[in-house]
């Protein structure tokens, strides 16, 4: 199944990250979860780990990367081989979800430096994501795959993502997902070619 943006809002380009994809969990059901391709990087981990890259302060200010080509030369630096990785482009919601209040607040993205975004030409969109974002920073915790929400939450798909902007904006404000201090943020997923 083809999956679009038939029922989401505006999202905003805010770059890539490298990840090594973790096919199987032991703690997901097989039958409703191939891959996990959450933008947390505590199940299928980042390329390097964010204390390593970070020193290098090739990052944009949503902690992701411009370009491939920016992790490429990175993980060239580091001596880190990319052969098995998967590059994804990640679009974001302007808005961030305060369980206390119940409510949607945007968080200030239009301001931050992300201007050199690079989008690819042809990204698959594989879902989209509820992120928790409790130091405003980088991207924390995907409760479907780091709480193993994706055994209780009937819109999952095979990629442990939700497949349409209102799912993941439903079970954000249900409270269907949790487990995690928020805020929430919402992310879409696309699978892009890995950097040559």
């Amino acid at each position: 199944m083809t999956l679009t943006h038939t029922d989401a809002p505006m999202l905003l380009p805010v770059g890539y990250m490298c990840k090594f994809v973790q096919k199987k969990d032991h703690h997901l059901n097989p039958e409703r979860v191939d891959q996990i391709c959450s933008v947390s990087p505590c199940v299928s981990g980042d390329f390097m780990d964010p204390m390593k890259w970070i020193k290098y302060w090739k990052h944009n200010d949503y902690w992701l990367f411009d370009s491939p080509a920016l992790i490429k030369e990175i993980a060239d630096a580091a001596g880190v081989c990319l052969d098995e990785a998967t590059t994804f482009y990640y679009e974001a919601h302007d808005k961030q979800f305060y369980e206390e209040m119940g409510e949607w607040h945007p968080y200030g993205i239009e301001k931050l430096r992300l201007d050199n975004v690079q989008p690819p030409s042809c990204p698959a969109l594989l879902g989209y994501d509820a992120i928790t974002y409790e130091t405003g920073s980088n991207a924390e915790c995907s409760p479907l795959s780091c709480n193993y929400m994706a055994n209780e939450v009937s819109e999952v798909n095979r990629n442990c993502l939700f497949d349409s902007f209102e799912e993941t904006k439903r079970s954000i404000e249900t409270g269907a997902v949790y487990g995690e201090p928020g805020p929430y943020r919402i992310l879409a997923v696309y699978a892009v070619d890995s950097p040559s």
